[in-house]
């Protein structure tokens, strides 16, 4: 089983936002690093010890709309993000 935070944006940077037609709330995306702290304390204590677990800890982390490819530039960002 695979465990997402599946979010689109980054923190400070960009937040997608989900087109209308899907039904998703506006900040279905949102990329607060305190949310997603808080999901992943929820998950860990769920699922932290199933060794049938993978956990993908932020799905596409892009840090401008015209940046969908990643380079790998802007990963000390959000490493430090997560560090925190």
């Amino acid at each position: 089983m695979i465990i997402d935070w599946h979010v689109i944006g980054f923190p400070g940077r960009y937040a997608a936002r989900p087109e209308p037609s899907w039904g998703l709330p506006a900040d279905a995306y949102d990329p607060d690093p305190a949310l997603a702290a808080d999901f992943w304390a929820e998950i860990a204590r769920s699922f932290g010890r199933d060794p049938g677990v993978i956990f993908e800890l932020w799905n596409e982390p892009v840090v401008d709309p015209k940046l969908w490819i990643s380079t790998g530039e802007h990963w000390p960002l959000l490493k430090k993000t997560w560090l925190r």
